[in-house]
């Protein structure tokens, strides 16, 4: 249920220019990655973990991401 909520979550912010690169959004995903590591399931880390870089490819890399927690977490 708490991964069916995360995921309702990336989409609405996916879909409101305003949140769709900020913060606040590249943490929910790190969250459902970090969920997901529980699960084992490579095919669906590689999916998250490919969100993730292309999230911090389109911020322009590592130096666009304004909390350095995130930043740090997302490079882990």
């Amino acid at each position: 249920m708490a991964k069916s909520e995360v995921i309702r979550m990336i989409n609405e912010r996916l879909y409101v220019p305003e949140a769709h690169l900020d913060d606040v959004t590249l943490a929910v995903v790190l969250n459902l990655l970090i969920g997901e590591m529980w699960n084992c399931d490579e095919e669906t880390l590689r999916i998250h973990e490919s969100g993730v870089a292309r999230f911090i490819t389109q911020r322009g890399g590592m130096h666009g991401v304004e909390n350095r927690v995130l930043a740090e977490v997302a490079a882990a």
